[in-house]
C-alpha cells in the first residue's frame, strides 16, 4: 500500500561545491520527493554558474545562498598517536596510488590539505549558525553526499531539540585526536529558536577551544559528553542537558538507520526497507 503524501514541512540545508553536484542532485530530489512543500537551502561554497542553474531548474523550492568561506583560526595540537596515524595513512595512500599509477602529493602538502579541510568543516558550523539566526525555524542539515531513501516522519513527529547519529558501538573511540563517536553528516535541529540558539552558541564556544582533529564533529561530541557522560550509552534514546539555562533534549539515533555510511556493506534487499539516510562519506559517491 503506497504511503500518502507527507504533510510535514521542514527546511533542509547543505553546503556544496561542484564536485558534489551528482549526489547533491539526488539529495535535493529525494528530500523534496518525501517533503514536497519543504525548502532546500544550498550554501554555495564553490558552485559554477552552470551548476547553480542546474540546481535551480530542479524545483522552485531550492534556494541558493552564496557563502564566502571564512578563514577561521585552526589550532590543532597533534599527539604522538595522531602523527603516527597520519604517517601510516600517508604511506598506505602512497602505496595505493603507486599501484594504480595515480599522482600522489607529499606529506607536507597533505597536512596543508587537511588544514584547509578543517577550515571548511568549521564553516559548516558557521553555515548552521547563519541559517538558524536568519530563519529562526527548525531545520535539518545534510552533507551534500547524504540523502534520504525513506521518509523520516517518525522523527518529525517526535519531541526533541537536536537529533544526532551515533556510530556503531564497535567504532566508538574517545581518545584525544581520535574522537570517533558521532557522524555529523545529518543533524536535526527540531527545537524552538531559543533552544537551537543556546545549543549552537555552546557548540561555537567548544569549537573555539577545540585543539583536536575534525573540529566541528569533535567539539559537538565533547560538549554533549561533558554535559552528560551517559549520553552515548544507548541509541534511540533522548537525554536532557542544560545549556545557557535552556533544557535541551538530545535524541541519540543509530547511524545504521539514519546515517548509513558503510556503503560497501549496503545490500538493497537487506537494508533498503529500514535505512532512512545513505551517506557516501569520503567521496565514496565517485
Amino acid at each position: 500500500m503506497q504511503k500518502t503524501r507527507s504533510q510535514h514541512t521542514i527546511q533542509f540545508i547543505t553546503m556544496a561545491e561542484d564536485k558534489y553536484v551528482n549526489p547533491l542532485v539526488i539529495s535535493i530530489t529525494q528530500a523534496l520527493k518525501f517533503y514536497p512543500d519543504s525548502l532546500f537551502y544550498v550554501y554555495d561554497v564553490g558552485l559554477s554558474k552552470s551548476t547553480r542553474k542546474k540546481l535551480q531548474s530542479l524545483s522552485a523550492n531550492i534556494i541558493i545562498e552564496k557563502w564566502i568561506v571564512t578563514l577561521v583560526p585552526i589550532r590543532i595540537k597533534h599527539s604522538f598517536t595522531s602523527y603516527r596515524n597520519m604517517i601510516l595513512l600517508y604511506l598506505k595512500t602512497a602505496v595505493y596510488n603507486f599501484r594504480k599509477h595515480k599522482k600522489h602529493i607529499g606529506l607536507l602538502e597533505q597536512i596543508y590539505a587537511h588544514h584547509d579541510f578543517e577550515i571548511k568543516i568549521f564553516n559548516k558550523f558557521l553555515i548552521i549558525q547563519h541559517h538558524n539566526t536568519k530563519h529562526k525555524k527548525p531545520f535539518i542539515f545534510l552533507d551534500a553526499d547524504a540523502f534520504l531513501i525513506n521518509d523520516i516522519d517518525e522523527l518529525l513527529e517526535d519531541d526533541f531539540d537536536l537529533g544526532v547519529t551515533l556510530r556503531r558501538f564497535s567504532e566508538i573511540e574517545y581518545t584525544y585526536n581520535n574522537c570517533n563517536v558521532l557522524n555529523v553528516g545529518i543533524l536535526l535541529f527540531l527545537g524552538k529558536y531559543q533552544t537551537n540558539t543556546a545549543l549552537i552558541t555552546a557548540w561555537h564556544n567548544a569549537l573555539k577551544e577545540n585543539t583536536e582533529l575534525y573540529c566541528e564533529q569533535t567539539a559537538l561530541t565533547r560538549l554533549l559528553h561533558r554535559s552528560d557522560p551517559t549520553i552515548f550509552d544507548t541509541t534511540n534514546s533522548t537525554k536532557t542537558i542544560t545549556l545557557a539555562e535552556q533544557n535541551i533534549r538530545i535524541r541519540i539515533l543509530p547511524c545504521d538507520i539514519y546515517n548509513f555510511n558503510w556503503i560497501e556493506e549496503f545490500d538493497v534487499e537487506k537494508h533498503s526497507a529500514h535505512v532512512k539516510v545513505l551517506h557516501f562519506k569520503s567521496e565514496r559517491f565517485k
